[in-house]
């Protein structure tokens, strides 16, 4: 076993090679460093299995230290190395993922027996991960069957019909794949949370109302499956709410097409729809194209553009007819819509 000895006193850290190399059968030092920064160069050039760590150090300390090896290099474990006043914070390393401790001065019996203890343990480590590696190259034949399944046209068909059994037939059908498979729980939520983002890409837009999923802070299967099943069913409330939206706003804007030369507005367009003003902005808003205002605009404009053709009606004629009783604001919006002033574009014609 391997062993990276990290302490910024020079002397411990000699002394500790010293007990390892000569004493402790199965184990020698690898490397040395007297700081976590030259800690984490040493671990990616020498590959240690267990790390012995000093928790205070100037720059990065053991603590911090712990938790990059945790994220980084999650097989080598890690020991630290503390007097009695740092024991509060080995408490709390040892919940990050720090294997055990060691009082200075460092006793070489209890050196021993927790080498032999963090060999154990970097053993297991090292059989999880082979492990985790064959169990994902087995599972990945039946992994491109549940991605066939969810690219699919008729899944994605269901989804945006708002079938609401969608989410069970997709959970039923990873517990079919995944069944038999000794899949650990953080492994099983690395798969969920890939088909999730796979579905949440071929859907247009759909990262705008389902959200975020982080799959990984689920801590059992069960978690991982109801967590899906309630973005997916999320995900379609939201889709019942665009189309809802969608059939709203079309209604609206027949309307808007036969009266657009009345004065309309939010609140009139509200009343007439029994709706707040404020929820016909929003329903313009879902439907994904213009606002209302420039919606109306484009639509009185078309229809100025019309009537211009025909030289016998007067501009300000036009203007009250399209619902414009200002003919000097009419002037205005039809120069910021088309850059030209009506006679300008009558002139061109």
């Amino acid at each position: 076993m391997r062993v990276l000895i990290v302490d910024d006193e020079y002397m411990i850290r000699k002394g500790m090679q010293k007990m390892i190399d000569g004493r402790c059968e199965g184990f020698l030092t690898a490397g040395s460093a007297k700081d976590g920064e030259e800690a984490i160069r040493a671990a990616e050039s020498c590959r240690p299995d267990i790390l012995i760590s000093d928790i205070r150090m100037p720059g990065m300390d053991g603590l911090e230290l712990a938790g990059w090896m945790e994220k980084q290099m999650p097989e080598v474990v890690v020991i630290l190395l503390t007097g009695y006043d740092d024991f509060i914070y080995v408490q709390s390393a040892l919940k990050q993922g720090v294997f055990d401790y060691i009082l200075k001065p460092v006793d070489e019996q209890e050196l021993q027996t927790i080498l032999k203890r963090a060999g154990e343990e970097s053993d297991k480590r090292k059989k999880r991960k082979y492990r985790d590696l064959l169990l994902k190259a087995h599972i990945e034949g039946k992994i491109s069957l549940i991605y066939a399944m969810v690219t699919s046209s008729e899944f994605l068909t269901d989804i945006m019909t708002c079938d609401e059994t969608v989410a069970d037939r997709l959970t039923d059908r990873l517990g079919e794949y995944t069944q038999g498979l000794d899949m650990e729980d953080y492994l099983y939520a690395q798969l969920v949370q890939g088909v999730y983002n796979t579905i949440i890409e071929m859907i247009p837009n759909a990262d705008q109302y389902s959200g975020q999923a982080d799959f990984g802070r689920c801590r059992t299967a069960r978690q991982v499956n109801l967590m899906l099943k309630q973005r997916i069913h999320g995900l379609i409330d939201c889709l019942k709410q665009r189309q809802d939206g969608r059939d709203q706003a079309d209604r609206m804007k027949e309307y808007i097409y036969k009266h657009y030369g009345e004065d309309i507005t939010l609140q009139s367009l509200g009343e007439r729809f029994g709706l707040t003003a404020g929820y016909v902005s929003d329903v313009f808003k879902r439907s994904g194209e213009k606002c209302f205002h420039d919606f109306l605009t484009e639509v009185r404009i078309g229809k100025a553009i019309e009537l211009l053709e025909d030289p016998s009606l007067k501009i300000p004629v036009i203007a009250g007819a399209i619902g414009y009783r200002d003919p000097n604001y009419f002037y205005k919006v039809f120069k910021r819509v088309t850059g030209m002033t009506p006679k300008q574009f009558r002139d061109c014609l």
